[in-house]
């Protein structure tokens, strides 16, 4: 048997913390992950990313949006459909292990993957900043939503929430961390948002940086 790479973060191979990721919100497509990453470093997933390539393991990150202080850890789910973000008895990589906001300042902001835009929102705001496009329910990650587009009420005036993006951060499907521009690895850049983030391709944004579009609150 294969042996895991060492981690930063913790790897879950049993219980409670395998059921919650079997399952989605479209409650079609339900089967248990072998194994649940909550990773504890960028590092973590390209090494997992990696191990996963070598020995053809299926994986997939899961955002497990919600409202965490309302609900509780086993409130949270993933709200992908079909099974989009389930590995099937593979490794799911658990998203908020990467939940920090980076940095704010005018206009722009760095987060990461498994930041919710209600963090986002919070933070630009304590600066009198605000996202140019936002969706209705806020607990939901960032790289979830730009990984299908990102609608919001805002759309008419500033394009879906993909369309802010400046640079992403992406883990490719053999473990490499790229980061991807419409300057710098366009093809990535434009293939990983809204499109091309299931079980064979690269795993969404480590960093996204946001702009152009950024509201001011003040």
């Amino acid at each position: 048997m294969a042996r895991l790479p060492a981690l930063d973060g913790t790897v879950t191979l049993q219980g409670e913390g395998l059921e919650r990721f079997s399952g989605d919100f479209g409650h079609l497509v339900s089967a248990a992950p072998r194994a649940v990453l909550r990773p504890g470093s960028v590092l973590d997933v390209q090494k997992t990313v990696a191990f996963a390539h070598r020995h053809r393991i299926p994986v997939a990150v899961n955002g497990q949006s919600g409202d965490a202080a309302a609900v509780g850890a086993a409130g949270l789910e993933s709200h992908s459909n079909y099974g989009q973000a389930n590995p099937r008895g593979g490794i799911a990589i658990d998203a908020r292990g990467l939940d920090k906001v980076v940095s704010i300042r005018p206009g722009r902001a760095v987060v990461e993957a498994g930041a919710t835009w209600a963090q986002l929102t919070d933070a630009g705001l304590k600066e009198g900043w605000v996202p140019p496009c936002l969706t209705d329910y806020l607990h939901l990650s960032v790289g979830g939503t730009l990984s299908v587009g990102g609608i919001g009420g805002a759309v008419q005036h500033y394009g879906m929430q993909v369309d802010t993006v400046e640079e992403l951060q992406v883990v490719t499907g053999t473990g490499e961390l790229v980061t991807a521009s419409r300057t710098r690895d366009r093809e990535l850049f434009e293939a990983v948002p809204a499109g091309a983030t299931g079980q064979d391709h690269p795993v969404p944004v480590h960093r996204g940086r946001a702009g152009a579009g950024a509201s001011h609150g003040r």
